[in-house]
């Protein structure tokens, strides 16, 4: 009866496994979707779903997320709210986060690609403090 019991919460357990994966691909074809139709925001979104079905950031959501998030930061408006402060720190530790992850493969054009972003985006505040200092400034 035990053995009964173990076979079948392997089985459904497989089931919804096996659902939750085909569920985290579609979203994830729908991030794509929205990204080739310049939807950025919805690509983001779409991305948080996928990886809130996996349980954890992909290599490949976090690169597309990491393009998504330089397509939506415009630096002109960076001191206008604190959104597109937010917006940049999200995208640093995107761009660092892909940037460890990835150093020990071999250097590709989305390495090239995440790496010159992160070099981009390097001359503007790091921190909430020197974000409000510049706004002081300004």
């Amino acid at each position: 009866m035990n053995k009964l019991i173990f076979v079948l919460f392997v089985f459904f357990k497989t089931i919804v496994f096996a659902q939750s994966g085909a569920l985290a691909d579609l979203k994830f074809e729908e991030a794509e979707i929205a990204f080739n139709n310049q939807d950025y925001e919805t690509t983001i979104k779409k991305l948080d779903e996928f990886d809130k079905l996996l349980g954890s950031i992909k290599d490949k959501s976090l690169y597309l997320r990491i393009i998504s998030q330089n397509k939506l930061f415009e630096p002109s408006k960076l001191y206008e709210n604190e959104s597109n402060f937010n917006l940049l720190s999200s995208l640093r530790k995107n761009s660092s986060a892909y940037l460890k992850a990835m150093e020990s493969s071999s250097l590709d054009e989305r390495y090239r690609e995440v790496y010159g972003i992160s070099e981009k985006i390097e001359k503007y505040p790091k921190d909430k403090t020197a974000f409000q200092l510049e706004i002081k400034n300004e």
